[in-house]
């Protein structure tokens, strides 16, 4: 529905009573104002419901023009700010414009005559129980009213965070009467039992969130302890987050992380720079991680993939580092191990494993009888052996099982974070 154009229709109207509304005794319009609302207004009880319906039932119709949206993400309330459009028809506002001198639109202010007490059921502030602004009512001769108040309604919307800060969303507003069900007051939409609402209205460019999709939905509910329904108005509005931003503050900045991370694999084993870059590494990704602590919205249902990663991250990191210094200490080759690593590992290592972890000039240094007679294994003047390359050995190839990881786990968070995203 085109606003602009509805509210240039009523203007024109109004302009044509008020051209057509002197009789031929030259009465201007305003007296024929005052007469109507006196008689229309006379023994009006605009506590009672205006049924018309042959079962006595007021049909309401209803509908919502979305002009911004905003979620509070420390406090997951989202608010809506709209108008809300409510026809219904009054037969005690009924007149016959042709003896009021063609007049057929009247206004009424917002306490004169009946309006519908359509309240937000899950409201978040329950002390701000008056949604709508204080607007005239428009009145035609047929009796119909229309009430277009601008409402702003606060709601809970607590968010899924997976995909944080490229997010989606999916919040609801349930609107209904307070004291009345449904064989009283029937709520519908505009078109039917569903109704895609038009965004043409919506400041998209002036929010951090961007309307996708919105809907009313019309719903009718039954309880045990009734026969009669309930009937509420569902409006539900799907949001992505705008964040062109993040992509410097956050994407970026965790891709170069990333990259310093693998990179840091791929130094050789025993180089001390190896160890350089792992503990700036380590501390880059820590600052990292408490910086997407404090950006990432506190009430979140979930744990951002990005913040899953890099505390993963920053785990193999440290553990990246502890194997360096040890497989440096190793290399220096001032110290000596005379206690060899178990049978097992030491087969495992330097069997085919050691082709798939890189390793095979080291398991080509290591002996295989552990010291023992034959064993070409290093042996020390008190006729001990020295296992240091064993032990270097089963360092770097520790190292390499978490670089290892480390590339799975890369891939597959960006798989899982990028694939919803596509």
């Amino acid at each position: 529905m085109d606003v602009a154009r509805m509210i240039l229709g009523w203007i024109i109207l109004v302009f044509v009573s008020l051209a057509s509304a002197e009789d031929d005794e030259g009465t201007d319009w305003w007296t024929q104002e005052q007469r109507v609302r006196k008689k229309v207004l006379e023994n009006y009880d605009k506590g009672s419901l205006p049924r018309r319906d042959f079962n006595g039932t007021t049909t309401v119709h209803m509908h919502v023009e979305i002009f911004g949206v905003t979620i509070d993400d420390a406090t997951q309330i989202m608010s809506v700010n709209s108008w809300v459009w409510m026809l219904w028809n009054d037969q005690r506002l009924k007149w016959d414009y042709k003896d009021y001198g063609g007049l057929n639109v009247i206004f009424f202010g917002a306490d004169e005559i009946w309006k519908p007490d359509i309240i937000v059921y899950n409201n978040a502030k329950i002390n701000e129980i008056d949604h709508y602004g204080d607007v005239h009512l428009i009145a035609l001769k047929s009796g119909t009213v229309y009430w277009i108040p601008p409402a702003e309604m606060h709601v809970e919307c607590p968010q899924d965070l997976r995909y944080w800060p490229y997010d989606k969303q999916s919040c609801t507003v349930l609107l209904g009467s307070w004291t009345t069900h449904g064989w009283q007051m029937n709520l519908m939409t505009w078109h039917g039992n569903i109704t895609k609402l038009e965004l043409t209205n919506y400041l998209k460019l002036s929010h951090h969130w961007q309307i996708t999709e919105a809907h009313l939905i019309r719903n009718e509910m039954y309880y045990e302890c009734c026969p009669e329904p309930y009937i509420t108005i569902e409006l539900k509005i799907n949001l992505v987050r705008v964040s062109p931003a993040f992509v410097y503050t956050v994407v970026f900045p965790g891709l170069g992380i990333a990259l310093m991370t693998l990179v840091q694999f791929l130094l050789p084993y025993d180089s001390t720079k190896k160890l350089i870059i792992s503990s700036c590494t380590a501390v880059l990704t820590c600052i990292y991680v408490i910086y997407l602590a404090t950006a990432v919205p506190p009430q979140g249902n979930s744990c951002p993939i990005i913040l899953r990663f890099f505390g993963q991250t920053l785990v193999m990191v440290v553990i990246s580092v502890v194997l360096t210094a040890i497989v440096l200490r190793l290399a220096s080759g001032h110290h000596t191990l005379t206690t060899a690593p178990h049978p097992k590992v030491k087969v495992l290592l330097t069997g085919p494993l050691s082709k798939v972890l890189l390793t095979q000039d080291m398991a080509s240094q290591v002996g295989r009888s552990f010291g023992l007679e034959g064993d070409d294994e290093q042996v020390l003047d008190a006729g001990q052996a020295c296992y240091t390359p064993e032990w270097q050995l089963v360092a770097a190839s520790l190292d390499r099982i978490v670089c290892y990881l480390y590339v799975i786990i890369l891939t597959i968070s960006l798989l899982a974070y990028v694939a919803p995203l596509a």
